[in-house]
């Protein structure tokens, strides 16, 4: 399923790339990603814990060489702008392409979801049994949420929490509005198709949600528009 990229990276709004990076395999070289990230040291300076500092450096750094192969420029070159709710996106000087991604990190993995022209929304987490399942579900998710959710068995019931969760995350993500602005507000159905039907942001656009979990117990969601797109899985 996941495959090293080829040398020629094509993207579009036919397309979706992820890719996923094994953090602990990449602490070696936070010197060299630091080489790259002139723009952020500001940022980088106000993050208080080193384990934190670093994880960000890495996947800033990856970030970049990874949309340089895309835009054909130095990963130096690569400027960021932020949302009105903290969503980093190309700076629009650079983006003629209209590339869209998002970040997700659960323990040691990050992940990258990548199109053009339509907000992506990516989140990823590491799939251990759960406290308080219902009591969280009865809080953040819809009635039809939480009645499929009840009546399942605690392995089931415990994926199912999951693929719900990060299923509103990656849309709320996708939109720039944050969890902060309510997960509760956005229910899924995941019957026979996982979709959004109901929604307080981008509700007159068709979303759809892909979920898969990966060979090292990670279930990953991404939030998309619901058009026909081939998948590619890259590992770096």
């Amino acid at each position: 399923m996941w495959k090293y990229p080829t040398d020629k990276l094509v993207i579009n709004s036919k397309k979706i790339h992820v890719w996923k990076i094994d953090l602990s395999a990449s602490y070696l070289l936070v010197r060299f990603y630091l080489t790259i990230l002139n723009k952020e040291e500001k940022k980088i300076s106000q993050i208080r814990f080193i384990k934190d500092k670093r994880r960000f450096i890495i996947s800033r750094g990856i970030l970049k060489l990874i949309l340089s192969k895309y835009l054909l420029i130095d990963p130096k070159q690569i400027n960021f702008e932020y949302t009105a709710h903290g969503k980093p996106k190309l700076a629009d000087s650079i983006n003629s392409m209209e590339i869209e991604f998002n970040i997700s990190h659960s323990e040691e993995l990050i992940v990258y979801a990548i199109t053009c022209q339509d907000p992506i929304g990516v989140d990823i987490e590491y799939i251990q049994p759960l406290l308080n399942v219902e009591k969280i579900a009865k809080r953040f998710f819809s009635t039809q949420e939480f009645k499929k959710l009840k009546y399942l068995n605690n392995s089931e019931k415990n994926l199912e929490f999951l693929k719900l969760w990060t299923g509103k995350e990656a849309y709320l993500k996708a939109t720039g509005e944050g969890i902060s602005q309510g997960l509760d507000k956005v229910q899924i159905t995941t019957n026979h198709t996982t979709k959004i039907i109901g929604a307080p942001y981008f509700n007159y656009l068709p979303w759809k949600i892909i979920s898969f979990v990966t060979q090292s117990n990670y279930l990953i969601s991404i939030a998309t528009l619901d058009k026909e797109r081939k998948i590619y899985y890259w590992k770096v």
